[in-house]
């Protein structure tokens, strides 16, 4: 196995643009790995009074939010999730499927519950974060927002498809429909980095069934890009029904990956409506930034 250092790979649609760096990585003890681990690219703050916990699109890693904590005050606190099987955690096995990724996000979360959270998903990371949510597990009181990014609600999810049998041809074909860079699937090396996340990731998604049961409690803001192919408006505002709480959708510029230019314009509508979802914040000098 392989492992980037420094670069986020971003299987289907994100690309720095430049060749990482390759090194051999040891397997990893899965029963050794900390909490710190899961929460790479995590910056504490002293002032926090909420935790937004960001969940990567399939083939993406926790660098795609790296960034993302400079984009909000003190008193909000990014985790970007890292999921097995890539980059620091790149000698782990990728999960295959949901409820080995709830059971294991489930203790992580909750050990930051100490103070009110949220959830931020893009595309898989959208339905992590939904299926996470109201989970019977979590900590769901101290739950006040769930963000869902370029993803379909639960039942208007494609069926029957499965990538992860693709071969690895018609695989490669499929990552470049989605918007891989040329680049990426001209290198070998990229590719063999890529190619089993991707599998895992399409394996997880494909086969995902949405089972009825509790609602979120809390509010829920679908977003997506003005130019995305897959995710249109009347796609979002399907996301209504799985909430007993205020909702809202909102497109911004750019396609599928539009968090891979300007982070400004989402950054800046979540602390709008975490504001609103909490508003005692305002107390501590977070205001709508919109």
């Amino acid at each position: 196995m392989l492992a980037m250092r420094g670069v986020q790979p971003a299987a289907v649609g994100l690309y720095t643009g430049e060749l990482p760096w390759f090194i051999d990585v040891h397997s990893y003890d899965s029963e050794k790995i900390t909490v710190m681990e899961w929460l790479a690219y995590h910056t504490k703050k002293s002032f926090a009074r909420l935790r937004l916990f960001a969940f990567p699109f399939g083939g993406g890693s926790a660098s795609v939010f790296r960034n993302w904590s400079s984009a909000f005050p003190d008193q909000i606190e990014v985790c970007p999730v890292q999921l097995p099987g890539r980059e620091g955690r790149g000698g782990e096995k990728p999960f295959t499927n949901m409820s080995q990724m709830l059971q294991a996000l489930v203790p992580i979360v909750n050990s930051y519950a100490d103070l009110p959270f949220a959830f931020f998903g893009h595309s898989m990371g959208a339905l992590i974060a939904f299926e996470l949510g109201r989970h019977p597990r979590l900590q769901r009181k101290n739950l006040v927002h769930v963000f869902v990014s370029s993803c379909r609600a639960p039942h208007d999810m494609p069926r029957g498809l499965r990538r992860h049998q693709l071969s690895e041809q018609e695989l490669t074909s499929e990552m470049r429909r989605l918007g891989t860079p040329e680049e990426a699937l001209n290198s070998p090396e990229i590719l063999e980095y890529l190619m089993p996340i991707m599998r895992a990731d399409f394996q997880l998604v494909d086969t995902y069934e949405y089972m009825a049961g509790d609602l979120l409690c809390c509010p829920v803001s679908a977003f997506a890009g003005q130019t995305d192919a897959e995710v249109h408006e009347e796609h979002l505002v399907e996301w209504k029904r799985y909430t007993t709480s205020p909702f809202r959708s909102e497109r911004f510029a750019g396609n599928h990956f539009y968090i891979a230019g300007d982070i400004r314009p989402v950054t800046n509508a979540i602390q709008a409506d975490l504001v609103t979802s909490l508003p005692h914040m305002a107390r501590f000098g977070v205001h709508s930034s919109t």
